[in-house]
């Protein structure tokens, strides 16, 4: 069970503390607002690690298919890192919908998601310093969604060439 009184940050909900999402026992929550800096993950520039993790996904997503989404949400949890991505089709795979071609559409986004998921793993695992041990990725057309979805493994060994992942995610109550 996540505890109570988790932390709102940007577009994301908190309720577990930064140091259980990097393994580190359980520490306090951070201020509400406050940027943290977890020794071990890396700088992300004075932006939170959801905001880090969601201009990652968005940019990569918009060099490989010529656009990126419109809105994108990260949610972390201690094993895991889903970034929700929404309005990501272009213009023509949004015709060929219109069309009744959604399977091609689904068929050249998995190929795009493949294409993309060494460089976006290795974004994750710097950002988070903890090593991704699985991708998945999902597409929907109608309405036009589609997560990354990044499980997490343990902390990589200090001095490593490849820094493991650590991510945002939210737990969900089951």
């Amino acid at each position: 069970m996540p505890p109570s009184g988790g932390s709102r940050r940007g577009t994301c909900v908190h309720p577990w503390p930064l140091a259980v999402l990097l393994g580190r026992g359980d520490a306090p929550f951070p201020e509400e607002g406050k940027e943290v800096h977890v020794p071990g993950t890396a700088d992300t520039g004075g932006r939170n690690l959801h905001s880090a993790i969601n201009d990652l996904v968005v940019r990569v997503m918009q060099e490989y298919t010529g656009r990126g989404a419109t809105r994108a949400r990260t949610v972390l949890s201690p094993d895991t890192v889903m970034v929700l991505l929404e309005d990501t089709l272009t213009k023509g795979e949004q015709t060929l919908v219109e069309h009744g071609r959604t399977e091609e559409v689904l068929s050249i986004r998995r190929t795009f998601q493949q294409a993309m998921s060494a460089e976006l793993t290795a974004e994750v695992e710097r950002l988070t310093g903890r090593e991704v041990i699985a991708f998945l990725s999902a597409n929907h057309v109608e309405p036009d969604y589609s997560a990354e979805i990044f499980v997490l493994g343990s902390r990589r060994a200090a001095g490593t060439a490849d820094p493991g992942v650590h991510g945002d995610s939210t737990p969900a109550d089951a």
